[in-house]
This record gives structure tokens, C-alpha cells and sequence, in this order.
């Protein structure tokens, strides 16, 4: 049996293994706890797992959308940049064609481009086995389809009856010669924007804002066109269009201003002549060359001009010319006329067998013809023929029709600088010859009197305003007018003569030369009366040198003062308040001592400088008028040299100032020089010694080769003077009154002055008298008749008892 101590052990043993067994159970509760929760776990990481893997998946599609995305973005960017990288239309198509077609692996692709009725551009990429006939090389110009042809094609009318066309069977199209070979086709219209908008779907079908399509063709096999292929010639489309656009606005802009150049160039050429047949050579010429046309021709006025001819062709037959103008041209219409194809577009048919050989012969093929037009009124035309077919552009017509414009005015001023020509020649004649007639009336005595003269004159024009005279009133005593008209030309002239007319006509009747004032007076009472009509004016300044009282009388009407040179001194003769009022302003009559005359002492060795504001207002190249106090300053080096050296000392000096400045008006200057006239002294008692004189005279004359045959003539003259003033001369025949005789004889010159001390004679009622008048049983009034007869000039002074006896061998 057990003991107690054995079954207390029992006891705890049975005690811990039931201890045990609720630790167990715990434990196992906690391990099947623990599993759930890693069976839990285990699911949530599958699914994570699973989620994660979907994640990536996602993302790495995505990433590859990303990819081709911007693969294709890269791409179209790539074409963008080639496309925009061009404006020259021709090569951005070469580009784009070559392009999309070897990445899309084509047998073909081009772009078709039209502008109007004109094909702008038709080029198309091929690679070689599916190259078409007429093809050499991968790139080919598909001009030899007419715009007709292409606008009909099943190929056109599908692109632009839906915004794209793709097509994987192309059915076999045997009349589109667009389509040979193709088994499947892309197609894209090129259209223009509005704006900021591109054209509607219903706007393309019009076709009005379609300016041209690009085209894919397979020809090898069908071809099932991928989304992403169309997507990105879709994605370019917009980019070449906008490309092709400023191309075209290039190239439009590249044309204008090359035709404007050249229209700039003929204009230069044609207007750089005046003469009609040299203007039409150089424009035909200009204008064949700048449209590069196979001949161009000028019809104006029934004148046909000089070919301009390519390739040195002949020129057409004189026939051809009523083909081109009766057939082409006279139609009513004053527009150009464009024939592309005179085979096609012109009507064969209404030509004679004639005319349609002419029409061979000239081998055109295409014809323009501008008109010529002044005040609406048709004058010509301007031909131009191809020997090929040719659509002539608007760009073409619109500069030919600049250019006629432009001949047309250089040709109007030739043939008014042909009338004008014509007219200036006869006016020049005209002019010359005024001019040696006003020539023959400025003067007078200048070369011949007794005082010591130079001038110098040279008109502004032809004919000139200003005017002078000397004149010999009497050997020793001579006038001398100088003046200015108002204004240049004909008109001033015209008043120069009358002024001068009236001037000789007062010497040779009237008192009034001896006067300046009187003289002036009546030359402003003559002008205002001749001027009442006009605005024209006259200065003057004229004075009366006595060479045997030494004395110059002299009065100014608004003229220049002259330069007095006396003693070594230069000093100014008069003052403004001595000018005068020019003449033709006021009538002398309405007021007292209008002018006045002055009076000075003017011996030997004097000298007197007048001249007219052309010396004063003559510009330097500068601009600027010479020195308004040159002349005095001039004369005071050159005071000492004779009146010759000083006009011609100061017109050099005046010519250096002026360079090469033309004349600002008409220039005249006079300088004279005093000069003693001595004079004998006899009474009228001194017969004897009188008839010696006359002897002594004769025998000087004789000496200067007086010719023999009129030395009986020459010596009854002056004995007949000399009679008269002893006979007639002093009051109640006073033998003691006195009798004065200077004389002169030079280079077949004689000058007489005899001064007696009567009361004088009314010498104007015998100053036109005849010896034929005088009646053979007379016993008097023989004496001025006969003086008249014998001597070349015979002068008296107002009294009538200074006498001036001229006689010339």
C-alpha cells in the first residue's frame, strides 16, 4: 500500500498535469489564434501583392503610352520644325513627301496645291518600283496632269468630300491616272483658316477654302492603316497647312518685290530716254527678258515696234500682226488678254488656211496682250508670246499692266518732249534772233565816242532786262545811259527795246539828251504810258560828260549808285536819298522835281564804274550772295589800271566767287575814263586863218587815207559848217564874236565839234530836210540840207549853236 508520502505525490503530480493540460489548451488556443491571424495575414499580402503587380502593369502601359506619345510627339515636333525650317514651297513639299513616305514605308506620296485656275504646286515622292511613266527620278513634277484632270479625279473629289479619306481596297480606277497601281490609299484636303478657326466639314465639301490635298498610296499590297498612323499625319496637317500658307505669302512676297525691282529697273531704263523709238526698244526688251517670254513686241499708234526675241528666233511676219490684233486683241475689252493654250482657247476654226500656216509659223503657243491706255483712250498694245503652253499668273498681268501704265507715261513725255522739242527750237531760233536784235540796239557809240570805255555783258538768258547806251550827242560831249527791267526773258527784253527806241528817238529830235533830268522824265512818262496794262518797272541812271567843260551832269531814277575814282580815291558818287523813283511808277508830271540833276567836275584821268544788281546778286556755292561791299573793296587795288583792265579784272574776280554757281541775273558793267577834247579859238574876223584850218583838217585826213574820191565832198562839208558859224553864228555879224573848233581823226574817223557864240537855230525843222528840197534859184537854206548829205551823223545841241559833224571812210 502506499504510504501517505507516496500519495501526496501522486496528488501533485495529477495536480501539475492538469496544470499542464490548461496550459496546453491555452497555448493551443493561442496557436490557432496566431494561425488565423497569419492565415489573415497571409491573405491581405496576396492581395496586396496582387494589387501591386496590377499597379505596375498599369503604370508600365502607361508608361509606354507616355512613350509612344512622345515618340510621336517627337516625331510630328521633328516634321514641324523641318516644315517651318523651309519658306521655298518647292522644297518644303520635296521634304515632307520624302519624309512621311519612308516612315510610313510608301510606295508614293505627293501634295497637290492650287491657286485659282493655276497649279501652284504637284510634285509626288515614288520609290523605284512603282515609279510612274514618266518618271526618272524619286522625286517627279506631275504638271503634265492639267488642273482639270486632277479636280476630276476620283482621288480629289473623295479628299475633299470627307475631312480625310482612307481607303485599305482602292477598286481599279482605269480613267484616273492618279490611282495606277494603287491598292490602298490615305488622303488628307489642305485647307485654309479663318482666324484663329479652321474651316468646317461643310465648308471643305464647297471646296472654296480647299487649296490642296496630300496623298499616301501602297501599291506593293493592301494595307490596313493604323490609328497611329493616321493620327500623326493628322497631327501635321494643321502645321503644313499654316506652312504652306506663309510659303505661299513668301514666295507672293518674293514675286511682288522682285517685280517691283524690275518694275523699278524699266522704269529707270525707259524714262532715262526722251526719244519714242529708243523708249520702245528697251521696253520690249526689259519685258520679254523679266517674263521670260519667247517674243515680246510693242503695237502703238499703228507703230509696231522691234522684236524682243528668245533664243534669237525670227521675227514674225508683218501678216502675223493682223492675226494677233484683229483676232486676239480688238474685242471691245480694254482689260489684258490671257490665251494659256491659242490651240485650245482661241477658235481655230475662224482662221483661213492662211493664217492658220502664219499662226505655225510664228510657233506661238500662249499669248498676253496688255493695252496701253491714256485718258481711257486705247493707244496700243503690248504682246508677249510662249512657244510652249503657259498659264500666265495674275502676278504676271498685274506687273505688265504697272509697266504699261509706266510706258505709257515715259512714252506721252516723249511725244510732248518731241512737241516741246520742236517748240523750244523755234523758240530758241526766235530768241537768237531777238537776241541779236536786242544785241543790235544795247550800245550805241560805245566802241567809237571820245571818252574812254569798257564794258562788260553777259545776259542771264538769251534776251535780258538790263539795258545801256552811249551816245554821242556832239564829239565832245557824251550820254550815257545804263538801266535794269523788273523780271527776266522775252517780256523784259520787249521793254528794253522800247525804253531804248524811245531814248534814240529823243536824241535824234528833240533837246532833251543834253538834260538828264528831263531825260529821265520823259523815258518814266513813256514807259507808264507803254506799261499801263502791267506791273513792269525800270531803274536807270544817266548822265551827260562834257569832255571840253569838264563836267558830268547826271540823274538817277532808282538805279545803283555808281563808283567814282578821282584824286586815287573810291568813294561812291550819290547817296539813296539821290536814287530817283524807278521809272514806270509815278507820273513825273504830278509832281514837282521828281529828279533832280546833279553835277560834278570830270577831268582827264577820272573813272566812273556803273553797273546793274547782277554784279551784287550773283550766290557763291555756298548759297550765299557775294560780299555786298566787293566792288568797292576791288577797286581799290585796281583804281589805277585803264577802264579795260578794270571790267575785265572784275568779272574774273566776280567768276572766281561764284564758281561754278550759274548767273543769278543778267550782269552789266561800264567803266569810263575822262579824256581831254581840246577845242580852237577864232574870231569870226579870222577867215584866213579858218580856210588854214580847213586845209590843215584835209591834209590830216588825207594822211589817215582819207579815199581821194571823197575829199572834195569832205572838204565842202566842212567848209560849209565853218561858213554857217561865221556867217550865221554871232548876233549882228559881229566879227569879234568868237568861234570854237575841236576835232578828232582816228581809224578812218573824223569828229568835228564847232561852238559859236549866237543865239543858235532851230535845228529840228531842218533835221529831215533833203537837198533835193532846196530849190535851185535859192540863194539860201542850202546849208543843213547839205551837211546832211555830206556827213554820216550831224548833231546840235538844244540852242542849235553846237554843232557835231561825224564822217566815216
Amino acid at each position: 500500500m502506499p504510504n501517505k508520502k507516496t500519495k501526496e505525490s501522486q496528488l501533485d503530480l495529477e495536480q501539475k498535469i492538469i496544470e499542464l493540460e490548461k496550459k496546453l489548451g491555452s497555448q493551443q488556443e493561442l496557436n490557432e489564434e496566431k494561425t488565423a491571424i497569419m492565415k489573415k495575414t497571409i491573405a491581405e499580402t496576396e492581395h496586396l501583392a496582387r494589387h501591386l503587380q496590377n499597379t505596375t502593369l498599369a503604370l508600365i502601359q502607361e508608361r509606354q503610352v507616355a512613350n509612344a506619345k512622345a515618340e510621336k510627339e517627337k516625331l510630328v515636333n521633328q516634321w514641324v520644325k523641318k516644315i517651318n525650317a523651309s519658306f521655298d514651297l518647292d522644297s518644303l513639299s520635296k521634304i515632307i513627301v520624302e519624309e512621311l513616305a519612308k516612315f510610313l514605308s510608301l510606295d508614293r506620296c505627293g501634295i497637290l496645291l492650287f491657286q485659282g485656275t493655276n497649279i501652284l504646286e504637284a510634285i509626288e515622292y515614288t520609290n523605284d518600283d512603282f515609279k510612274r511613266i514618266s518618271q526618272s527620278k524619286n522625286f517627279n513634277d506631275i504638271n503634265f496632269l492639267s488642273l482639270k484632270e486632277i479636280k476630276n479625279s476620283y482621288l480629289y473629289q473623295q479628299c475633299i468630300s470627307e475631312k480625310n479619306k482612307v481607303i485599305d481596297n482602292v477598286l481599279k480606277l482605269t480613267n484616273d491616272t492618279l490611282l495606277d497601281d494603287v491598292q490602298s490609299l490615305m488622303a488628307f484636303p489642305i485647307t485654309v483658316f479663318t482666324g484663329d478657326t479652321q474651316v468646317t466639314k461643310e465648308n471643305i465639301s464647297e471646296s472654296k477654302n480647299v487649296f490642296g490635298m496630300i496623298y499616301f498610296q501602297h501599291c506593293a499590297s493592301q494595307k490596313e492603316w493604323q490609328e497611329t498612323e493616321i493620327d500623326i499625319v493628322s497631327s501635321i496637317i494643321n502645321p503644313l497647312a499654316v506652312s504652306i500658307e506663309k510659303s505661299l505669302l513668301y514666295s507672293d512676297s518674293k514675286k511682288r518685290t522682285k517685280y517691283a525691282e524690275l518694275l523699278n529697273s524699266l522704269t529707270t531704263q525707259i524714262r532715262s530716254s526722251l526719244n519714242l523709238s529708243e523708249i520702245l526698244a528697251r521696253t520690249v526688251n526689259e519685258l520679254g527678258i523679266a517674263l521670260q517670254a519667247s517674243r515680246c513686241f510693242l503695237y502703238f499708234d499703228g507703230y509696231i515696234s522691234d522684236e524682243y526675241s528668245k533664243n534669237c528666233v525670227p521675227p514674225i511676219a508683218d501678216k502675223m500682226q493682223h492675226l494677233i490684233f484683229d483676232k486676239f486683241i480688238n474685242q471691245g475689252d480694254l482689260g489684258s488678254i490671257a490665251i494659256n493654250d491659242i490651240y485650245q482657247d482661241f477658235k481655230i476654226g475662224l482662221l483661213s488656211d492662211e493664217e492658220k500656216k502664219e499662226l505655225e509659223i510664228s510657233k506661238a503657243a500662249a499669248a498676253l496682250a496688255c493695252p496701253l491706255h491714256f485718258q481711257g483712250i486705247l493707244q496700243g498694245w503690248i504682246v508677249f508670246h510662249d512657244f510652249e503652253k503657259r498659264i500666265w499668273s495674275q502676278d504676271e498681268i498685274a506687273f505688265v499692266e504697272a509697266a504699261a501704265a509706266q510706258v505709257m507715261v515715259a512714252m506721252t513725255q516723249s511725244r510732248m518732249y518731241e512737241k516741246l522739242n520742236s517748240y523750244q527750237e523755234k523758240l530758241s531760233r526766235e530768241l537768237k534772233q531777238a537776241a541779236r536784235v536786242q544785241t543790235a540796239l544795247i550800245g550805241g557809240d560805245v566802241f567809237d565816242v571820245s571818252l574812254e570805255t569798257s564794258v562788260f555783258y553777259k545776259a542771264h538768258s538769251n534776251v535780258s532786262g538790263d539795258f545801256y547806251w552811249v551816245a554821242e550827242l556832239a564829239p565832245d560831249v557824251i550820254g550815257v545811259l545804263i538801266g535794269d527791267v523788273s523780271g527776266k526773258g522775252p517780256a523784259a527784253a520787249l521793254l528794253t527795246g522800247y525804253l531804248l527806241g524811245e531814248f534814240n528817238a529823243a536824241i535824234a529830235n528833240s533837246a532833251l539828251p543834253w538834260f538828264p533830268e528831263k531825260m529821265i522824265s520823259f523815258l518814266c512818262q513813256s514807259i507808264l504810258y507803254q506799261n499801263a496794262s502791267s506791273d513792269f518797272y525800270a531803274t536807270a541812271w544817266y548822265g551827260v560828260f562834257d569832255l571840253h567843260n569838264k563836267k558830268l551832269k547826271y540823274t538817277n531814277a532808282g538805279h545803283l549808285n555808281p563808283y567814282l575814282i578821282k584824286d586815287g580815291q573810291v568813294t561812291e558818287l550819290g547817296t539813296e536819298d539821290d536814287c530817283g523813283v524807278p521809272l514806270g511808277l509815278i507820273n513825273p508830271k504830278e509832281l514837282e522835281e521828281v529828279y533832280i540833276a546833279r553835277e560834278i567836275d570830270f577831268v582827264k584821268g577820272d573813272k566812273m564804274l556803273l553797273f546793274t544788281d547782277g554784279v551784287l546778286d550773283q550766290k557763291m556755292p555756298d548759297g550765299n550772295f557775294v560780299p555786298k561791299n566787293w566792288i568797292y573793296d576791288r577797286l581799290q587795288k585796281i583804281k589805277d589800271k585803264d577802264v579795260k583792265d578794270i571790267t575785265f579784272d572784275l568779272n574774273e574776280i566776280l567768276n572766281s566767287m561764284s564758281g561754278s554757281t550759274p548767273l543769278s541775273d543778267d550782269r552789266l558793267m561800264i567803266s569810263l575814263e575822262g579824256v581831254d577834247f581840246d577845242f580852237q579859238e577864232f574870231t569870226c574876223g579870222q577867215v584866213e586863218d579858218i580856210n588854214k584850218l580847213i586845209d590843215t583838217i584835209v591834209h590830216d585826213c588825207i594822211e589817215h587815207h582819207l579815199p581821194k574820191e571823197r575829199q572834195i565832198e569832205f572838204k565842202l562839208g566842212i567848209t560849209e559848217a565853218l561858213s554857217n558859224a561865221v556867217r550865221h553864228g554871232p548876233l549882228d555879224h559881229d566879227v569879234n564874236k568868237t568861234i570854237k573848233i575841236g576835232y578828232r581823226i582816228d581809224n578812218g574817223h573824223f569828229k568835228m565839234s564847232i561852238i559859236d557864240s549866237g543865239p543858235g537855230f532851230n535845228w529840228q525843222v531842218y533835221n529831215y530836210a533833203s537837198i533835193d528840197d532846196v530849190f535851185e534859184d535859192s540863194e539860201g537854206g542850202r546849208g543843213v540840207p547839205l551837211l546832211l548829205e555830206i556827213f554820216d551823223k550831224v548833231t546840235w545841241n538844244y540852242l542849235g549853236n553846237h554843232i557835231g559833224l561825224f564822217f566815216y571812210w
